[in-house]
């Protein structure tokens, strides 16, 4: 996987007025096979739902 850009390493969460890092990884397995189809990564604070029909219909 390529190297992440900085703004996906942190964020600040307003409801919990904090500043958080990471990233979560939204993965497409085929569950007969077990092979993964398609990956994303986005920011840890974004919701998942943003990611998931990128994910879904790459």
């Amino acid at each position: 996987m390529a190297t992440l850009p900085p703004k996906l390493v942190s964020g600040f969460s307003r409801p919990l007025q904090q500043w958080h890092f990471g990233v979560k990884m939204h993965i497409v397995v085929d569950d007969v096979t077990g092979i993964i189809h398609s990956e994303d990564a986005t920011p840890a604070n974004d919701y998942d739902v943003t990611a998931t029909e990128r994910v879904r219909h790459s």
